[in-house]
């Protein structure tokens, strides 16, 4: 018969899993049991074994009760037992007798067994605790101990200046000196309670506990102190790791087991979120909590760090999928954004979605010293606006940033515009950073093959390549939340929309609003935006058609048709009519006999060029350019258009957004050539003339001006017409990044590099022309040196007097050019109106533009001439001569040499001609 197969058993010293096994074989009372149940000797035998150690199950000899409580062995506790008991000693094998073992059946011997004798050993010394430099529990204060030096310690405690720093020494002095048994476990928590009663010095404890070593963390001795000491378990639990926790059993065996389990499925189990397809609930008290909160505005000064926090309550009460509260998020912000853009900042900025600015080790920066975001939408703020000091303290930020920025501007040219507000790095020769940014991350591939963590290698690659070329550190931005808003953007010209869907406005300034604080970055957004720019040549191609007929549609009868170019065909009535058989039959032989499937082919075509027939998608480049020059965003604007540099003379309105930065840089040097600086009621509205009933003759009803209401907007600013409303844009820190001219020199840089985006455009801009002309005439009138004159000549000759061909018959500018000319010579002035009419100016686009319209114009009051309306006349050609007054007059002699009538109505012209005429 097979043996039967042995149960598998605990191992009998394992400890690791077993905090305190029980093994009642240990224990003393059984071992004396075993002893007296014996019944293989007599009972005098049995009473003599009482007195005799006896072998134990794991080599140990135990002694007798009354051998161990004797005078020559006092009782010991438990912890003197695990420190001083000597390990277990093999005897030699001659003086240790084999035991022998009776038969079952044999009867007890009559004869004793003579007594075991083992030899003495001395304990093992126990070994001197390490030396430790005490500085308030001396060997003189444990001596003393109960007589005075535990009250010595409290007093220094009592007395010290830094008692948190003494009341640390002395909490890691009684740690140590109930290590090494100096004082006992119960004298040490005596004093720890009163040294350590908060939670904080609690903590302090429990940071010296985590420097132990293993060996103390099992010292039974700290278990005493601790529970002695009554120090919070909870915060011990929460302080220390795992090996001193379970080591002082503060946690259960299997909570290490249990820390795994939990681990794993927080970290690798996939969580199933909530989608808006399947429970509404959550999302609707989403977007009932943001209208809410948004509506309430600055009510409480932390309502948006309250709502986040209760945002994240929705999202873990409902297992709301965070990619879609964020896109929820976005989409209510795109609807708010004019009146509640400053509670979008705070919450957005005390939010977990904010991005951090990464700037690798060992690169040195510098930058403005201040960033887009204000101060008062940084966290903990309960600030809405700018304080007085920080209205200060910005503005001297700003004096000096524009003073460094326009000794940039002398060096680098137009390359300086684009590092505006970047933090530039400062030792890009060093070894180091050249060598990390001259490095690029290869593919990392998996056991399959296939590359780990491509898009963090690619965006890393191109933000070492972006480092590298500018010197500047790549701009933060939050990729997803740039990812989410160009998915949006992107259906507006994909197949999936309808005719119906057109791009709404909000999307495009809410793009350039985060772009603007910092929240996303215009390089994650750029690949999204429609058309890519492989398309943008037929997009150079539509714009060009849109400008000629613009032009064409300026131009005097141009654009306008008459009614007899617009009627059609006239129908012959001479013919007379077919019969109506005959049209029956010839209505059957072309294929009308089956009109219904005729019916159904028309339909399902006309359903067919319907879907076809889609509308052009809105180019959301050239919006999102706008956007960004009208909140401010000079690098990102001149990145689109540096690459497409045709934009500005295609895109109409485009100009206006750039001539409204001109105007805030001109402002600080405009200010002193402003004229009638000294009244500022200038601009006070009049009162408005009432009804006069019940007056006396002669008085009028003179009742104030209604107060104008200022409205908010995401476009350029709009003066009052007379209609009481005047509209501003939303974002009154737009010109936070904006430099300003500190003097005229820094005009002249102004005018070589950012103003020649437009050039000669500023003429259909009469107020920024007119401000140039000005600040010209007080340079001249200060500095009237050589050096001045030139370059003043200069500009007049290529900029501001070419200009005035698209003023749009302004004669305001027309005179302050020619107070400006006035300064010059007579053979200087007409040196310049020859390179304006015949010049490589009179060849650019614009000018040759402007120059054709003066013409059309010309000739279109010239041919309208009789004897009746001479004077009416004179004064609409003196009019289209404010601008161009060379072109007219070249017209007008050519027209004089074929009609003599012409000479009457040309002198009656010039009459009105204006000074520069």
């Amino acid at each position: 018969m097979a043996p039967a197969q042995q149960k598998r058993k605990r191992p009998q010293d394992d400890h690791q899993t077993r905090a305190s096994p029980h093994r009642p074989e240990n224990l003393n009372l059984a071992q004396q049991n075993q002893r007296n149940n014996r019944r293989n000797g007599n009972g005098n035998q049995n009473r003599s074994n009482n007195s005799t150690p006896t072998h134990n199950r794991h080599g140990n000899f135990s002694q007798p009760a009354s051998a161990r409580n004797s005078p020559a062995h006092p009782p010991q506790t438990p912890q003197q037992n695990a420190q001083s008991q000597p390990p277990p000693q093999q005897l030699p094998q001659q003086s240790q007798p084999e035991p022998t073992r009776p038969a079952l059946n044999s009867t007890p011997s009559a004869t004793p067994a003579p007594p075991l004798v083992l030899p003495q050993y001395p304990p093992t010394p126990k070994e001197p605790p390490a030396p430790y430099a005490y500085d308030y529990l001396t060997d003189e204060a444990v001596s003393a101990w109960q007589a005075k030096g535990q009250q010595s310690v409290l007093d220094a405690l009592e007395n010290a200046e830094d008692k948190d720093m003494v009341s640390s020494t002395v909490i890691q002095e009684l740690l140590r000196t109930t290590l090494d048994g100096r004082l006992s476990a119960g004298e040490c928590a005596e004093v720890l309670k009163q040294v350590a009663p908060s939670d904080e010095l609690q903590s302090v404890f429990a940071d010296t506990l985590a420097l132990l070593d293993d060996a103390d963390w099992k010292n039974p001795v700290l278990k005493t102190l601790i529970h002695d000491a009554g120090l919070s378990p909870h915060l011990l639990r929460n302080e220390l790791d795992i090996e001193p926790l379970s080591a002082l059993g503060l946690v259960r065996n299997t909570f290490s087991t249990i820390r795994n389990r939990k681990t794993t499925n927080l970290i690798y189990r996939q969580a199933n979120f909530n989608l808006l397809r399947e429970e509404s609930e959550g999302y609707s008290k989403l977007i009932t909590e943001y209208f809410n909160a948004a509506n309430a505005g600055s009510t409480s000064d932390f309502i948006a760090e309250d709502t986040f926090q209760r945002i994240k309550a929705l999202v873990g009460s409902f297992d709301l999928d965070v990619g879609r509260v964020l896109d929820i998020t976005l989409d209510v912000m795109a609807n708010l954004l004019i009146k509640n853009f400053r509670f979008f900042i705070k919450y957005l900025r005390s939010s977990s979605w904010w991005p951090e600015q990464h700037i690798p080790e060992g690169f040195q920066t510098q930058g403005q010293g201040f960033t887009s975001l204000p101060a008062w939408a940084l966290p903990h703020s309960a600030s809405w606006s700018q304080t007085s000091e920080q209205r200060a303290q910005l503005a001297a930020l700003k004096e000096a940033r524009d003073v460094d920025f326009w000794e940039q501007v002398r060096k680098v040219g137009m390359d300086a515009f684009y590092d505006i507000g970047a933090l530039r790095i400062t030792n890009l020769d060093a070894p180091a950073v050249a060598d990390l940014l001259n490095t690029e991350l290869k593919p990392e591939l998996d056991a399959r093959g296939r590359e780990m963590n491509m898009i963090r290698r690619l965006r890393t690659n191109n933000a070492r390549k972006w480092m590298r070329q500018t010197g500047c550190v790549v701009p933060p931005g939050n990729s997803d939340a740039a990812q989410l808003l160009g998915f949006k953007l992107s259906f507006y010209s994909s197949a999936a929309r309808d005719k119906h869907d057109v791009l709404p406005d909000n999307l495009i300034y809410l793009a350039a609003f985060l772009i603007k604080i910092g929240f996303i970055s215009l390089r994650d957004l750029y690949p999204h935006l429609y058309p890519p720019d492989e398309k943008m040549g037929e997009t150079k191609e539509r714009l060009e058609k849109e400008k000629l007929e613009r032009e064409k549609a300026a131009k005097p009868g141009g654009g306008a048709l008459n009614a007899l170019a617009m009627a059609g065909a006239l129908a012959d009535d001479t013919v007379p009519a077919p019969h109506a058989a005959v049209r029956g039959l010839r209505d059957n032989a072309s294929g009308r006999a089956t009109p219904k499937a005729e019916a159904d082919t028309t339909e399902a075509a006309t359903e067919d060029a319907e879907k076809e027939a889609l509308p052009e998608p809105a180019n959301q480049k050239v919006a999102l350019v706008k956007s960004l020059l009208a909140i401010g965003c000079l690098p990102e604007a001149l990145y689109i258009l540096g690459r497409f540099p045709w934009l500005t003379d295609l895109v109409h309105e485009l100009p206006d957004y750039i001539h409204r930065i001109l105007h805030h840089m001109l402002t600080k040097v405009y200010e002193p050539a402003r004229p009638l600086a000294n009244r500022p009621g200038m601009n006070a509205a009049r009162p408005h003339i009432g009804d006069p009933t019940g007056l006396p003759k002669g008085q009028l009803n003179l009742t104030p001006a209604p107060p104008t209401k200022t409205l908010r907007w995401a476009n350029l600013d709009r003066p009052d017409y007379g209609d009481a409303v005047e509209y501003k844009f939303y974002w009154d820190d737009w010109t936070d990044n904006i430099p300003i001219c500190q003097s005229v020199d820094d005009v002249f840089q102004l005018c070589s590099t950012f103003l020649n985006l437009t050039g000669v455009k500023i003429g259909r801009d009469s107020a920024l022309l007119m401000k140039l002309a000005r600040i010209g005439k007080k340079s001249l009138t200060d500095d009237p040196s050589e050096s001045n004159y030139t370059r003043w000549i200069d500009l007049c000759k290529r900029l501001l007097v070419p200009a005035l061909s698209l003023t749009k018959h302004n004669t305001g500018d027309v005179n302050e050019m020619f107070e400006l000319l006035k300064f010059f010579p007579t053979s200087t002035r007409y040196s310049i109106y020859a390179e304006w009419h015949y010049g490589t100016t009179s060849r650019l686009p614009d000018i040759k533009s402007a120059f054709d319209l003066t013409k059309a114009e010309t000739k279109d009051v010239l041919k309208r001439i009789s004897k009746t309306n001479v004077r009416a006349m004179g004064k609409a050609l003196s009019k289209v001569a404010f601008s161009s007054p060379g072109i007219v007059m070249q017209v007008a002699i050519h027209q004089m040499e074929s009609y003599d009538n012409l000479i009457d109505v040309v002198v009656e012209c010039v009459r009105y001609f204006s000074m520069l005429g």
